[in-house]
């Protein structure tokens, strides 16, 4: 079990599409299992919002599990949790929920 499966997070890759129907047009984002969208991480709705808005969200949250994995690696590696109110160490909680000891142990 890797790192963001510890964590309880569905792991990468996650990829992002374009569904249009006769009413509106979303974007989702999606687990991709054995090279095919396996399960929809999320759906987000273009009526609201500009197009392009909504593709560079999912762009982002699709990219989430690779980017938090090298975040924590990187953290980890560089020790950042020894500065006080690091924001590497902020982020990391943010998106995982968690505190910084908590992570650590799963690292080990």
């Amino acid at each position: 079990m890797n790192l963001i499966e510890k964590l309880g997070i569905t792991p990468g890759p996650w990829k992002w599409g374009i569904e249009d129907d006769t009413i509106s047009q979303s974007i989702y984002v999606s687990k991709v299992e054995d090279g095919k969208a396996d399960a929809d991480i999320c759906c987000l709705s273009c009526n609201n919002y500009s197009a392009d808005s909504e593709r560079y969200d999912a762009a982002l949250i699709a990219a989430a599990p690779e980017m938090l994995e090298a975040l924590i690696d990187h953290a980890y590696e560089i020790r950042a949790w020894i500065t006080p109110n690091n924001d590497v160490i902020n982020v990391i909680e943010k998106a995982t929920g968690k505190t910084w000891a908590e992570v650590k142990e799963l690292i080990k």
